[in-house]
């Protein structure tokens, strides 16, 4: 009886997140963060479908684990995307691809790997939690290692977020829930790897049910709330531009070191001067530096170096009007002619010949 209820309830349930999942899409003013929870919901849902229905549909196991393998890669950047999306999107520009990628290959290899119980005609070992099918090494292995994937999904966010968790307003209502929430779900993806390594069905059974009420107590707060997401990314921001802050002490002393890097001159000749090296230098960590040439200088540290390295090229044009101005250029720390030509042109507003014939005739 007990199993024909636990089914029923994950089938059921299941069906409904697949289905109010759909329904995400089609809500009329509907955000990224929206699509990305209506994958996550489709996922979640599709994954209790496909677990109650198996007894019956009784799936080849290599081809059941391939759909097990997609869903939870699709679960797995969904979560991606929204953390994302709270978060303040990329660090750097295109860590979300390598995530992408990352995620691609981590579930094309632990499903390719299953592959080897048969090419070396290894013996069952243990059974599946759910099903009790006899399983070989790797696929016992595979079963613990598929969901391992939505939580290394979660971390690799924290990675490569703009924000992290430090910069949650843990004063509001909403980010303790979120908070509360996020933690239910990491609990519950852990306990079902823990049950799945332990073979312990019971403890299986009981994380999968936590995370089908969790589920759809998230789907009842986004209905109360359909602009949560937003709220959260807009409170996460804020919260992060106060601790960014920078006060007048601090501008002064990074000026003045920025000022005496400025002074020696030889630091802006190095080809392989960027933003972390110049942070070193003059003794801040490099996000304080961003902040100070974004809040204070309203401009970015690229732009910053490009016009001093400009005006450095446009004095020794004045003074050596004889030397080649390629020479100047990577004097001035250019390694490519295109990069500084373009530059050039940017600020000064003429090509460097241009610039220099105007000279010779003043």
């Amino acid at each position: 009886m007990f199993d024909i209820l636990y089914g029923f309830f994950r089938a059921s349930t299941g069906f409904t997140l697949v289905v109010v999942g759909a329904g995400f899409f089609a809500w009329p003013r509907k955000k990224p963060a929206h699509r990305d929870a209506g994958c996550l919901f489709i996922c979640v849902g599709a994954l209790f479908l496909l677990s109650a229905t198996d007894s019956w549909l009784r799936l080849p196991l290599d081809p059941g684990n391939l759909l097990l393998c997609v869903l939870i890669f699709f679960l797995s950047q969904a979560l991606v995307d929204l953390g994302l999306y709270m978060f303040g999107g990329e660090k750097r520009k295109g860590w979300r691809r390598k995530a992408f990628i990352g995620g691609a290959i981590w579930s094309a290899v632990i499903w390719l790997a299953t592959f080897l119980d048969q090419a070396f005609g290894l013996a069952p070992l243990t059974t599946s939690v759910e099903e009790t099918t006899p399983l070989a090494f790797f696929h016992a292995i595979f079963g613990a290692a598929i969901y391992l994937q939505p939580i290394a999904a979660v971390l690799t966010t924290a990675f490569i977020a703009r924000w992290n968790a430090g910069d949650l307003p843990l004063g509001k209502k909403g980010a303790r829930i979120a908070l509360a929430g996020l933690a239910g779900i990491g609990t519950t993806l852990i306990l079902i790897v823990v049950s799945v390594a332990a073979e312990s069905r019971a403890a299986y059974r009981i994380a999968h049910t936590l995370l089908e009420f969790l589920m759809i107590a998230f789907y009842y707060y986004l209905i109360a709330r359909p602009e949560a997401f937003h709220s959260a990314r807009t409170a996460i921001g804020k919260t992060h531009e106060r601790k960014l802050a920078i006060g007048r002490e601090e501008e002064a002393l990074i000026r003045e070191r920025l000022a005496r890097v400025v002074a020696e001159k030889r630091h802006l000749g190095r080809a392989d001067l960027d933003s972390v090296r110049l942070a070193k230098m003059i003794g801040i960590p490099p996000y304080r530096l961003s902040h100070f040439f974004n809040a204070c200088m309203k401009t970015s540290f690229p732009n910053w170096l490009n016009g001093l390295r400009i005006e450095h090229v446009r004095e020794r044009m004045a003074a050596e009007s004889d030397r080649k101005i390629i020479d100047i250029a990577m004097e001035a720390g250019y390694s490519s002619k295109s990069v500084f030509n373009r530059q050039f042109m940017r600020i000064v507003g003429s090509s460097p010949n241009e610039y220099r014939k105007k000279l010779k005739s003043s």
